[in-house]
């Protein structure tokens, strides 16, 4: 279950683990009328420099949807967040600092 703040959970199931890729599926998004129901989420790690480059897709997001803008400016704010969390060991994923 991951938790997008006010009550919003989306119900996930983990499906690969591998030690530079995690992938979800979501099973339920209630706050996004089913639109998320099926899509899958993915992070990927690459080394990049010095540090490392995260990659992040959430496939079956796609600009047809009705949440499209409004998901795609909180995943921009959630992963800017948790760039910020392992830069400087403080993040805002809820907006609040």
């Amino acid at each position: 279950m991951v938790d997008f703040d006010e009550g919003r959970r989306t119900t996930i199931a983990v499906a690969a683990v591998e030690p530079q890729r995690v992938e979800w599926t979501v099973l339920s998004a209630p706050h996004h009328a089913e639109e998320w129901d099926g899509t899958t989420i993915s992070f990927d790690l690459a080394p990049a420099g010095a540090g490392t480059a995260l990659r992040f897709c959430h496939r079956g997001l796609t600009p047809q949807l009705n949440c499209y803008e409004r998901c795609e400016a909180g995943w921009t704010h959630f992963i800017e967040s948790l760039v910020d969390y392992v830069d400087t060991g403080k993040g805002r994923p809820y907006g609040r600092d």
